[in-house]
């Protein structure tokens, strides 16, 4: 047969894209089945180019498939071939199209902190961004009454700003912000250093005061109805002479948002 007409590639999410396709201009026969070929790959922050490939076969009758299994924020060529008892006949024009990037990778521990009167050192490490790419990681930070509860929520909200001498209890602030390509592999960190990090104060810790400390990474995508969805990655907090352990998956407004506290003391 000749090669498959038209082929369109959309409705992508994290791991699957909808194909559609007319059949040959000359089929040459009766067409028993549409063979998907894909190639995939996505570089990786450190340079690493990682790839999945993969084909399907439908029947003949149908000119649309979702193809699934794949791999998070990886851009995929697709193309198709029909067959006939004779054989595959010439493949059609290619179709390029991204999956979604998906929650991204929890941040891996960073150690035992340090602390000292008005600071905090910690071992940070930046995430991997095998699930997609991601903008930028923050740094939060939020004072807490010693055996109170740890308000999990507080660290999700979307109008988190920087350091006020009046924030209430328990309000997170944004201590550092890194863009993501700028951000170390790995590196030592003094929170409450008073520098400024990403437009953000590091602000002083007060002396013998408890905090929470989360690590957020951010991925934004523009969906195909000209939307955003913001996916935030809360990965590990630090809570100092409190014991209380929290965790949560909310779904709102369309935006996910994954909470995963390990707590200290």
């Amino acid at each position: 047969p000749s090669e498959p007409q038209k082929l369109r590639a959309g409705n992508a999410t994290k791991d699957s894209i909808d194909l559609a396709w007319d059949p040959p201009a000359t089929p040459r026969g009766i067409i028993q089945n549409y063979t998907i070929s894909y190639n995939g790959r996505r570089t990786l922050s450190n340079d690493t180019i990682v790839y999945q490939s993969g084909r399907t076969d439908v029947s003949g009758h149908v000119v649309y498939s979702s193809v699934g299994a794949l791999h998070s924020g990886f851009t995929f060529d697709f193309f198709v071939t029909a067959s006939t008892v004779k054989g595959n006949g010439l493949p059609s024009i290619p179709q390029q199209m991204q999956t979604l990037p998906s929650v991204p990778v929890d941040p891996s521990l960073p150690g035992s902190p340090v602390s000292s009167d008005t600071t905090v050192t910690v071992q940070l490490n930046r995430p991997s961004d095998e699930n997609g790419d991601i903008q930028y990681v923050q740094l939060l930070v939020a004072e807490i009454s010693s055996g109170s509860s740890l308000d999990a929520a507080a660290f999700q909200a979307p109008s988190i700003g920087g350091y006020s001498s009046n924030l209430p209890e328990g309000t997170p602030y944004i201590a550092a912000q890194w863009q993501y390509e700028n951000m170390e592999a790995s590196m030592e960190f003094v929170i409450g250093s008073d520098s400024i990090i990403g437009e953000y104060r590091n602000w002083p810790l007060k002396r013998g005061t408890n905090y929470a400390f989360v690590l957020k990474s951010v991925t934004i995508v523009s969906g195909r109805q000209v939307e955003m969805l913001v996916w935030l990655h809360v990965a590990e907090a630090y809570l100092f002479d409190v014991l209380s352990v929290y965790s949560c998956l909310l779904s709102v407004n369309r935006k996910l948002q994954v909470l995963l506290v390990v707590v200290f003391i």
